[in-house]
């Protein structure tokens, strides 16, 4: 009951949240840098997306997306491949976009940063399936 509680008080945080933050300061963006992600992270990120669906979209820090932030972090779980899945819905085609700085896809900061593991590979496995003939390389 009392994690209950608290669901309904961030979803009324959600819905309270003004529509346009500082790029640096958007609030995928923190949810996908936070470790270790979890079914609240889930849920959260459903919130966000429902209310601000184009924040999928929002460039921050060097040009990246939150699936830029998410494929970056090391220890992926089945919460950050749901979390992945959710990003990818509302933005598909932000598995193409290269960050400003260094140029990379998602799928870059993924092989870069965590090991070969079973979500890692399932999270590779969406990045590179949305990837079609036309993709840029």
């Amino acid at each position: 009951l009392q994690s209950h509680a608290r669901l309904h008080a961030r979803q009324d945080l959600i819905g309270a949240a003004p529509p346009a933050l500082p790029q640096t300061l958007h609030p995928l963006h923190h949810l996908c840098a936070s470790q270790p992600h979890t079914l609240h992270s889930v849920c959260i990120c459903k919130q966000l997306l429902a209310n601000y669906k184009s924040w999928a979209k929002t460039r921050g820090e060097d040009g990246q997306v939150p699936l830029h932030i998410l494929a970056a972090c090391k220890h992926h779980t089945h919460h950050s491949y749901q979390i992945c899945v959710l990003l990818h819905q509302a933005f598909p085609s932000g598995i193409q976009v290269r960050s400003e700085r260094q140029g990379f896809l998602p799928l870059h900061f993924l092989c870069e940063n965590d090991g070969l593991t079973y979500w890692s590979t399932r999270i590779s496995g969406l990045l590179l399936a949305g990837r079609g003939a036309n993709a840029p390389r």
